[in-house]
């Protein structure tokens, strides 16, 4: 298994656990996720990029919407808003390898 398989696993399985059971480092953690498997998994394609900035202001907003749902809306947007600090992580470390990229040319 490569970073690519693991790190989004374990980015939805802290964000489960997180929703359960509240502890002030599940966000530090999330980031950490996200940067290390921003750096370990470079994209050099300027519309995946896109497509990653793009998800870190859409996933939260979703899970806003989600909030309207009947008795599970508040575990879908403590969800969708985990996995935005992971998204969020990826892509600061896709923004950062993408500038570093650009400046050593």
């Amino acid at each position: 298994m490569n970073i690519d398989r693991i790190a989004p696993v374990l980015a939805v399985l802290i964000s489960l656990i997180a929703i359960f059971m509240p502890i002030e480092y599940w966000a530090m953690l999330l980031l950490l996720i996200g940067l290390v498997h921003g750096a370990m998994s470079p994209v050099s394609e300027h519309s995946a990029q896109a497509m990653i900035y793009a998800a870190v202001v859409a996933v939260p907003i979703m899970g806003n919407s989600a909030e309207a749902i009947p008795e599970i809306g508040s575990y879908a947007n403590s969800l969708l808003d985990n996995l935005a600090i992971a998204i969020s992580g990826y892509a600061i470390s896709t923004l950062a390898m993408d500038i570093k990229r650009r400046v050593q040319g």
